[in-house]
């Protein structure tokens, strides 16, 4: 008689509780017979240990995967979570800058990087530009504006295809960054795009080699990277807005609105900037003897003749009528003549040569000052150059008169209004 008494337990491992063979020998010495059950006793208890420990084995196997794909779902879920959340603070962020940081902030648990940055493509200059770069190599990323045809950035951008680059090494296409060496990392390249197609790249590095992006990662990247698209439109959209609000329409220079809020962030900065005012000589003599749309012409002539002699750093406004104001960063009382001299001689020229005005002999009278010397607040500046174009202007044509001048005024003078844009034309009689 063979007994075998087993137990499983729950998890899954093989325990014996007894076993026992009991030979009943039925004559004869049969010592063969009374192995033979032992043999068999032996046999079925391996057998069966193998197959509960292989169904073990199998249902550990199941458990883990099913650990794993539960962690991959809760994973994406966290990520859907973390884009319907971006989604919602895009939708009112109009900076790059903050558009890379919701971008960063929400990664930031989802896929581990080292670096994060944004990149535009200047199609006319052919140039792919930097706008905002986060993490340890955050200020060499800023620095490193690269041809649009060159590195992997230009590839991507060419094929309008997203690339993920699991070992920068052997990556042929991977172009060196100066003050950056070569070094171990992953990379994630997807292009932003726009109504016209790939404008822009959303970069992600994680350094070592150890742990590269993954494909849910690189999936993961390209959503968020379609949200920041949208955003970097809504962005444009609302700058291009912005700055036809701010234009002056028939000089192409900012308006008065614009000089007022530059002028009173110019003072809260701090920095020393200078302040022109200008007022054109015998404008009036052109609407009158050629008419207002000659006289329009020239307003845009004299706009443009200001912003092409202007410093790179100097703004330029449409402050009244015939009236115009520069803010000259870093600039004091000796760099604005400069800057003014500049200015007056290119109206002159503009006079000269332009058809049909060139009669009416225009020039300009201009009035100096400069922060914070002649002045601590916007008023206080304003009112310094204004009073100094005064002095120019009564003092005889085309005179640039500083501010030390106007103090001879300053008694009798007060700011005035700019002259109105568009002035209604005289009534006859």
């Amino acid at each position: 008689e063979v007994r075998i008494v087993t137990e499983v337990s729950a998890g899954g491992e093989l325990v014996w509780d007894d076993f026992s063979v009991m030979l009943i020998r039925r004559g004869g010495s049969g010592g063969e017979k009374a192995d033979k059950p032992k043999t068999e006793a032996r046999q079925y208890r391996e057998s069966l240990q193998g197959t509960l420990a292989a169904g073990a084995m199998a249902n550990a196997d199941a458990t883990e995967r099913l650990r794993a794909q539960s962690a991959r779902l809760e994973h994406q879920l966290h990520g859907q979570r973390e884009l319907l959340r971006l989604t919602e603070s895009l939708l009112t962020t109009l900076d790059p800058s903050a558009v890379l940081e919701q971008v960063a902030s929400r990664l930031d648990g989802l896929v581990r990087h080292d670096n994060l940055w944004l990149e535009h493509w200047d199609r006319s200059a052919g140039i792919i530009q930097p706008l905002a770069a986060r993490g340890v190599d955050a200020p060499a990323y800023l620095a490193d504006a690269q041809p649009a045809d060159e590195g992997i950035a230009g590839w991507v951008l060419a094929n309008d295809s997203p690339v993920l680059v699991p070992d920068v090494r052997l990556e042929p296409r991977i172009r060196a960054v100066p003050g950056l060496e070569l070094r171990d990392a992953s990379l994630i390249v997807v292009p932003l795009r726009d109504r016209s197609g790939a404008s822009g790249l959303l970069l992600v590095e994680r350094l070592g080699r150890e742990r590269p992006f993954e494909p849910d990662e690189f999936e993961l990247v390209q959503l968020f990277a379609a949200q920041v698209s949208i955003a970097l439109q809504n962005a444009t959209v609302h700058a291009a807005v912005e700055a036809r609000a701010a234009t002056d329409d028939r000089t192409g220079l900012m308006n008065h609105g614009a000089f007022v809020e530059h002028l009173a962030r110019a003072v809260a900065e701090g920095a020393p900037f200078g302040l022109i005012m200008l007022d054109l000589d015998g404008f009036r003599s052109v609407n009158n003897r050629h008419g207002h749309l000659a006289g329009d012409r020239f307003l845009g002539v004299v706009g443009t003749a200001i912003q092409e002699v202007g410093r790179g750093s100097d703004m330029a406004f449409r402050y009244g009528g015939d009236e115009f104001t520069l803010i000259l960063p870093e600039a004091d009382q000796a760099g604005a003549r400069l800057v003014a001299e500049r200015v007056r001689d290119a109206i002159r020229r503009a006079s000269a040569s332009l058809a049909g005005v060139g009669d009416a002999d225009i020039d300009c009278s201009i009035g100096l000052s400069a922060f914070p010397d002649d002045g601590a607040t916007a008023d206080e500046i304003l009112l310094a150059a204004d009073r100094a174009c005064y002095v120019a202007k009564r003092t005889g044509r085309g005179r640039i008169a500083g501010a030390a001048e106007g103090l001879e005024l300053a008694a009798e003078f007060a700011l005035s209004e700019p002259t109105p844009i568009d002035p209604a034309p005289a009534t006859p009689g």
